[in-house]
Formats: structure tokens, sequence, C-alpha cells
């Protein structure tokens, strides 16, 4: 995913280490994450949208359950709390992954996932997902 596509006020992705920046991050891209969430709740159930920054770009990917990577036990505790409670309607469940740090997020703005998915429906293909 291109991050240069979300326009002047995207964080620059080498400085975006802070829990601030992340969100951020996540409100640049909100549009294009919240409608892969989207798609990808409805064709596999909850999941994560993990979204790794790495060197001018971005790779999303959706998995369904908590990772099963390295991440330490209170990440995958706070996880398994967000993918028990949240509202796919209304929230998308985040890992960020960068420098071998896992930050998860909970995250509701106020153009839903549906409907951020429905502005892209046909698009989304257009974008390198993971």
């Amino acid at each position: 995913m291109n991050p240069n596509a979300a326009g002047p006020h995207a964080p620059e992705l080498e400085y975006c280490s802070s829990r601030y920046n992340h969100h951020q991050l996540i409100r640049a891209h909100w549009d294009l994450l919240a409608a892969v969430a989207w798609q990808s709740y409805l064709q596999d159930g909850r999941g994560v949208l993990m979204v790794e920054v790495v060197p001018a770009d971005l790779r999303v990917t959706y998995v369904v359950g908590p990772p099963k990577s390295v991440l330490r036990r209170a990440v995958k505790t706070s996880l398994l709390g967000m993918l028990h409670d949240y509202d796919p309607t209304a929230e998308v469940v985040c890992l960020v992954v960068q420098h071998g740090h896992f930050t998860p997020y909970r995250i509701a703005q106020n153009l839903s996932p549906e409907t951020a998915y429905h502005r892209y429906q046909g698009r989304l293909c257009e974008f390198q997902l993971n």
C-alpha cells in the first residue's frame, strides 16, 4: 500500500514509532484500512488488521483470530479482549508492527468500516494487500 496516496497530512513513516503517531497513521489511511477490514470480516469473520510499517510503505494483512507470532503474552491477552469485544460494524482491531514492536489498537472513526468498503468496492484490488 503506498502511503503517499493518503495526502500531505499523512505522518512520515520513519518517525511513526509513538502511539500518537500510530493514531495519526491509522487516521490518515482510515478509509482504506476500514474497507479492507470490512471486506475481510465478511469473508473470514472477526480478525486483526496487521499494519506493518516498513520504509516508505505499509503492509496490510488480515489475520483471523490473534496472530500466532512472537507476540508478548500481554499483547496477546489485549488482542483477545479486543477481538471478543469489538463491533465490526463500527470498529477495527489493528496491530501496528514496527521495528519488531507490536502495538494493538481498537479504533472507531466517523466513517464506518461498511461505508468505507462501499466507497472502495470494486477498487480494493488496485491496492497490493497481503
